[in-house]
């Protein structure tokens, strides 16, 4: 997935706006019967990376390897993991098993400074408190 079509869905940047790889592939519009898909998971994957690589999006918890849980892992480490554990027949309840998902907390205090609450329209705010949500969040990151 090319970056400025990442940028267009600005609902994969809101805060919290998904935990499981299932919830993302639902916000990039695929159904659960397109998740065992090479293409859908490179899609998903090149997602997280960019999410990650601009940290805003963190691993709350490897939920079957809780191994992972002790160790730091570098963000190229996380995606691999993550491509291991995804299945060939993924569904939607394989993804409950592999790991939780949350949003860096200065990204979180960034927003919430901006003033947006838990019922604020992202959408809106996005248009009307940010802007260009790309260089915002350039700009603002630690």
């Amino acid at each position: 997935m090319i970056k400025e079509d990442i940028y267009k869905n600005v609902n994969l940047f809101a805060p919290h706006s998904f935990e499981y790889i299932h919830m993302l592939l639902n916000q990039l519009k695929y159904t659960s019967k397109e998740y065992d898909k090479k293409s859908v998971q490179e899609d998903a994957i090149d997602v997280l990376k960019h999410l990650f690589e601009i940290e805003i999006l963190n691993v709350y918890q490897w939920v079957n390897n809780s191994e992972l849980n002790k160790i730091k892992l570098s963000k190229l480490e996380i995606l691999s993991k993550i491509e291991s554990l995804w299945l060939t027949r993924s569904r939607q309840d394989d993804f409950y098993d592999i790991v939780i998902f949350g949003s860096q907390e200065w990204y979180i205090e960034a927003l919430k400074n901006l003033g947006l609450t838990h019922t604020t329209d992202w959408e809106w705010f996005v248009e009307n408190k940010i802007g260009n949500l790309e260089d915002w969040i350039k700009k603002n990151r630690p």
